[in-house]
């Protein structure tokens, strides 16, 4: 093989697949006959949290070619569904203030819900919005309803006379 001062990069990804889309991308050049080879952020010039291919220079445009021609066919990473499309927890006229659409937040979250708040505090007069994964709305619901209830039943507990103790 060249050095590897001879090599250029066709490829570079730092999303969380990378070593395994730049590994995909490797087979595919090495199968169709080119020199390549995957390199990672502990190689000198590779920017940290990214993984590379690389072949050499004479070969660079037949491994641009192979890779744009097979891009719909490499293996995507993903959830197709609509399943977990982001839509509203409350129906359309539900006014949230910032604060309550943060504490609705930091509540489903704690109970492993992925939440997006919606809104800005440059626009007080348009409300806030929390937004759930399509699967996880009925999960999402019952948590709200469980801690409101819980909420309701602590305000209705009756303090004790002043001096005496529960």
């Amino acid at each position: 093989m060249e050095t590897p001062t001879e090599l250029v990069t066709v490829f570079r990804s730092a999303d969380a697949s990378a070593g395994d889309d730049a590994e995909q991308v490797c087979d595919l050049l090495v199968e169709a006959g080119l020199t390549a080879i995957v390199v990672d952020d502990s190689e000198p010039g590779v920017v940290e949290g990214c993984w590379e291919v690389r072949v050499p220079a004479n070969q660079a445009g037949h491994a641009d070619q192979l890779i744009a021609d097979s891009a719909a066919t490499l293996e995507h990473r993903g959830d197709p569904s609509d399943d977990l499309d982001l839509i509203p927890l409350f129906e359309e006229g539900t006014d949230l203030t910032e604060l309550e659409a943060m504490n609705l937040k930091t509540l489903l979250e704690a109970n492993g819900i992925p939440t997006v708040v919606v809104g800005s505090s440059q626009l007080p007069n348009i409300p806030f919005e929390v937004r759930v994964p399509q699967d996880l709305l009925e999960t999402a619901e019952q948590v709200v309803a469980d801690a409101s209830a819980a909420a309701t039943a602590t305000d209705n507990v009756e303090e004790p006379p002043a001096g005496q103790t529960p």
